[in-house]
């Protein structure tokens, strides 16, 4: 009888082995977590994570009540976040979201966010690749709010006029309804 192939039982074991590392890897990567409000960083933190864990209600409370389309409601927000699902990202992904420390501008700030998504392409294949995101922030009230961001967003909420086509009646009740004429 033929003894197995020294070499061939060394890969074998070596690739087991890397298996059981990756996963003993990936269970001990923290959950991510809430940290605190009182940054744009950490407001943006807890945005994107209220976000991926449908945690709508928080996520709400961070946008800037100032901005021109403001969804008014937990509902409208809701709604908007469905319509434009692809502008949220994919909850269900593998991906590991990094939030950069945030550049000041007075009661202005800046914040880089990097997303890191896996892929899986069989035994040996995988890939990574890695998207940088911006987000802007305001201090109103002492308090940070996004006024504007890259990704997680919807452009209904800082220009009103980008879903009117959409839904005429997204228009804030303090502006005058949309008119159209028919030929």
């Amino acid at each position: 009888m033929r003894q197995p192939d020294r070499f061939l039982v060394a890969i074998l074991a070596g690739a087991v082995a890397l298996v059981v590392a990756a996963l003993v890897t990936a269970r001990r990567t923290p959950a991510p977590t809430y940290g605190p409000e009182d940054s744009p960083d950490g407001v943006v933190n807890n945005y994107v994570l209220a976000l991926r864990q449908d945690d709508d209600a928080r996520a709400f409370g961070y946008l800037d009540p100032a901005l021109a389309g403001h969804p008014g409601t937990l509902e409208r927000f809701q709604e908007d976040i469905g319509d434009c699902s692809w502008c949220f990202g994919d909850a269900s992904a593998p991906e590991t979201v990094r939030v950069d420390p945030a550049e000041f501008d007075g009661d202005q700030a800046d914040v880089q966010v990097r997303v890191i998504t896996f892929r899986e392409d069989g035994l040996f294949g995988s890939s990574e690749y890695v998207s940088t995101y911006g987000f802007r922030l305001v201090r109103r009230d002492g308090a940070w709010r996004i006024q504007r961001a890259e990704r997680y967003w919807s452009d209904c909420w800082h220009d009103p006029d980008a879903c009117a086509d959409r839904d005429p009646t997204y228009r804030r009740p303090s502006r005058a309804p949309a008119t159209a004429t028919l030929p």
